[in-house]
């Protein structure tokens, strides 16, 4: 899970995982923004400001072998 991938850092972490053949699941506010940016990714909404109990993850987090938190400030 790659939380933070329409920023600067994050779509740079995600174009080299890709690169390197990982799968990727990308949380994003903008789900439409982000499948432009990466088309072959699966995409979920998440807003972190929602995302407030440990139960609010369980979807996001099913099947992950990492959680890379590219997120910047919440809004």
């Amino acid at each position: 899970l790659l939380i933070g991938a329409n920023g600067f850092i994050g779509s740079s972490i995600a174009r080299h995982l890709l690169a390197r053949g990982h799968a990727l699941r990308l949380a994003a506010r903008n789900v439409a923004h982000t499948a432009r940016l990466f088309a072959d990714s699966e995409i979920v909404h998440a807003d972190l400001n929602h995302l407030v109990r440990a139960g609010d993850w369980a979807p996001l987090l099913a099947g992950c072998d990492a959680v890379v938190n590219a997120s910047g400030l919440l809004q």
